[in-house]
């Protein structure tokens, strides 16, 4: 029974350490710049040259000015995790890029791709020895042709988490944000209604 006492004492004390040595940083606001990696060795798509689009991102986030916050050691939120970068840019200039790398040319075309952001957040769920970073990005997004029929109407979700982390700290959250939109923007690109709507191979819906 003694040794049950000592061992909950340790414990208990770790915690409360653990908890103390961060929460001096963990109450500031901390910057983060969320980047995006585009996919390798990506072949055009045939005819995607003639193809001349236009995307639009409108911000439809609740939280706009954070994309997380860090927690202390009980799971309390603390400082808010800030965007360095436009994250309606970042969205906009992802899926352009992924676009132009397949062919497609993105400028002012009469095929616009409507991209409604609804989430683009990290939480941090903490453990006992260690937590994780989980992200999401959430996007609302509709292909509509110069004659203003709707030909593609798809809800994107991305994911990623960021697992075994120790401090819940804009880093992670970083981490986690950039593999939730490069899971986003792969699923949308990797949609073949997708393609083929920009393609106006597919009828409208």
């Amino acid at each position: 029974m003694q040794n049950c006492k000592r061992w909950q004492f340790l414990m208990t004390s770790l915690v409360l350490l653990f908890g103390f040595s961060v929460s001096g940083c963990a109450l500031t606001k901390e910057a983060i710049t969320v980047d995006y990696t585009p996919q390798k060795n990506i072949e055009p798509i045939r005819g995607a040259e003639k193809i001349h689009l236009k995307v639009n991102v409108n911000d439809a986030r609740s939280m706009q000015d954070k994309v997380s916050y860090k927690k202390n050691a009980y799971g309390m939120e603390m400082g808010a995790i800030i965007p360095h970068n436009d994250v309606v840019q970042l969205v906009r200039d992802s899926i352009k890029t992924e676009l132009t790398n397949r062919g497609f040319i993105v400028n002012d075309g009469d095929t616009i791709i409507n991209v409604e952001l609804i989430k683009f957040i990290n939480d941090f769920k903490t453990g006992f020895f260690a937590g994780d970073a989980s992200a999401e990005v959430l996007m609302g997004l509709q292909v509509k042709l110069a004659n203003g029929n709707i030909i593609y109407n798809k809800t994107i979700t991305g994911n990623y988490v960021e697992q075994n982390i120790q401090l819940a700290t804009g880093n992670n959250a970083k981490l986690a944000l950039e593999g939730a939109l490069k899971d986003a923007v792969s699923k949308l690109v990797n949609d073949s209604d997708f393609i083929m709507a920009l393609m106006g191979t597919k009828k409208p819906s």
